[in-house]
């Protein structure tokens, strides 16, 4: 009977050790994911194409030879770009908090040396 109480303990770690990677492979996924969606919103701040978010009218002021039905002014495609760029740095400092929680995560599950053991491996 003691034979199976502790062979259930181990599994019980091994089970949570498996979910927390799981959720932190998962987390980084997202993240890798993430970098490549934010990456293109800010080139399309910074050089907007016509698959970009912008408004057509907001185009055509940022791509002279675009046509658009109306030319907008400079104005509302400046606040257009300024809104846009807030919007990235509030996702940023939200990704900045989750990669910290993620980075203690890491540090937790994965030991620094070959040599250190965490504490659930010594069981």
């Amino acid at each position: 009977m003691e034979v199976l109480d502790k062979t259930e303990q181990k599994l019980a770690i091994i089970e949570d050790f498996n979910g927390r990677l799981g959720h932190f492979h998962e987390a980084v996924s997202d993240m890798e994911n993430w970098i490549t969606e934010a990456r293109s919103r800010i080139d399309d701040i910074i050089k907007p194409s016509t698959e970009s978010h912008f408004s057509p009218e907001d185009r055509s002021v940022l791509i002279p030879n675009e046509p658009a039905s109306t030319t907008a002014s400079n104005s509302s495609v400046c606040l257009n770009r300024v809104t846009k760029t807030m919007e990235i740095q509030e996702d940023l400092f939200k990704r900045s908090d989750f990669l910290k929680k993620q980075e203690a995560e890491k540090k937790d599950l994965f030991p620094a040396e070959a040599n250190e053991m965490p504490p659930e491996a010594e069981r």
